[in-house]
């Protein structure tokens, strides 16, 4: 894998395929990327995947390895706490595909005089609000401002 500006789009897809693969191999470069004739001298010995993290430019490649390997190595079963939970993660193959998960609302209820939506909402009404985040615990309602 050839981090570069000119490559492949990075997506979530793509870190799917590769989590799939026995075995990744990185070459990171530093300031204007690897001699092409070393990228194609090797492209006829192994899979070579040029790879992009977005339209802009680092002064190496190493950034992008570790935006990668992390995308890729929390697919992997064992690395996550509950195996499934990659499953609902934004962008993940399947109903979440091209969607942003919400808001997160964690623990406790209410923070510095802030509550969450889910709590607010959920004393108010007595429903949970629309859209996507982690829903807390239920609590006592939010006398902050929402």
């Amino acid at each position: 894998m050839v981090p570069t500006p000119s490559g492949r789009p990075f997506t979530q897809e793509l870190a799917v395929e590769l989590s799939a693969q026995p075995w990744l191999v990185f070459t990171p470069a530093r300031y204007e990327g690897i001699d092409r004739r070393v990228i194609d001298e090797y492209a006829t010995r192994v899979p070579v995947v040029e790879v992009s993290i977005g339209d802009y430019v680092l002064a190496g490649g190493e950034a992008a390895v570790l935006v990668i390997t992390e995308a890729v190595a929390r697919l992997l079963p064992g690395v996550l706490g509950n195996a499934e939970s990659h499953r609902d993660d934004s962008f993940a193959p399947g109903a979440m595909a091209n969607l942003l998960e919400g808001p997160v609302y964690t623990k406790p209820p209410e923070w510095r005089g802030r509550g969450s939506r889910t709590s607010c909402s959920a004393a108010t009404t007595g429903r949970s609000p629309a859209g996507g985040g982690t829903r807390p615990s239920p609590g006592p309602p939010s006398t902050g401002p929402i």
